[in-house]
């Protein structure tokens, strides 16, 4: 982890959070109120939650670490991890994935559903 400056880091953090805070806070005038705005508003406070994960994470002296191996993440992926709900190496990632791509696997394995149309008469 030596590679990462995590000042900079924590400033980009804050910085980010602040443009979602506002974000969020314009978002939730009731005269902005509309579905599209609903989203976007449950997108920034979702992208605050994971900014203040990653902060805590920082805080915490765990940054850079995997949440369930505790080994080292690799700095470009934390780049990629870097205001995300979960931070994971890839192998521990790539068993998160697994069971579900093989659910998936299953579902497209099954046979597919016989139609029938019936033709209508003359009218």
């Amino acid at each position: 982890m030596n590679t990462l400056n995590i000042s900079a880091i924590e400033q980009e953090l804050m910085e980010d959070r602040k443009y979602w805070q506002s974000v969020a806070a314009y978002m939730n005038e009731p005269a902005s109120m509309d579905l599209n705005n609903n989203v976007t508003y449950d997108v920034a406070r979702q992208k605050m939650a994971g900014i203040d994960r990653t902060l805590k994470r920082i805080k915490a002296g765990v940054y850079g670490r995997c949440e369930k191996c505790n080994a080292q993440i690799e700095a470009e992926r934390l780049k990629t991890l870097i205001n995300a709900d979960c931070h994971l190496c890839v192998h521990c990632a790539k068993a998160a994935v697994q069971p579900g791509a093989a659910q998936s696997q299953q579902r497209s394995a099954r046979p597919a559903v016989r139609r029938t149309i019936f033709a209508m008469g003359p009218a």
